[in-house]
């Protein structure tokens, strides 16, 4: 599989997967402003927290998609 639609996944998969973690963040600070409930707001810190945590970098996507020497090199190009 060349590298550009190796990369194409992995942003499809990346996003879907911070979709499905920022909608329950979202609907936490809803549930705050209409509740006035702290422990609501904690939660969604929290998450928002560890989608920072997996914040995609270049080190994560090498690791994860297992390129070889010469895919990056042309990644680092």
């Amino acid at each position: 599989m060349p590298l550009n639609q190796k990369l194409t996944h992995y942003q499809t998969a990346s996003i879907i997967r911070y979709a499905l973690i920022e909608g329950p963040a979202i609907l936490c600070f809803i549930i705050t402003l209409i509740s006035e409930q702290v422990s609501f707001l904690i939660i969604g810190w929290c998450i928002l927290v560890y989608m920072y945590t997996i914040r995609p970098t270049k080190d994560k996507v090498l690791k994860d998609l297992r390129l070889s020497l010469e895919e990056r090199i042309q990644l680092s190009k």
